[in-house]
């Protein structure tokens, strides 16, 4: 079970932007090479600092690193529920 996340009370909030809105920013950022990071940070109303790290590295997910695939998860699972459903027990 993946831990949960729990912010430190004095920590520093950032901004969450929507997914959607930070995806077509990028790709017009890819796509039309005369605009600036600065113009489509305006037209999206988006940190700039944001556009820039998203744009020249590949970003990871935040947490540690999981010991298991999300495939290999999703099999187990799928496979203790079977054992579930006929009653199996399993130690």
């Amino acid at each position: 079970m993946p831990r949960v996340y729990k912010p430190r009370p004095g920590g520093k909030q950032y901004k969450k932007y929507d997914k959607t809105v930070r995806k077509q920013a990028l790709d017009e950022l890819t796509l039309n090479r005369h605009a600036t990071i600065r113009s489509i940070a305006e037209k999206y109303n988006i940190s700039r600092s944001v556009l820039l790290r998203q744009s020249n590295r590949q970003m990871r997910s935040p947490g540690g690193q999981t010991a298991l695939t999300k495939e290999t998860e999703d099999y187990i699972v799928l496979n203790l529920n079977t054992c579930a459903e006929w009653k199996l027990q399993y130690h």
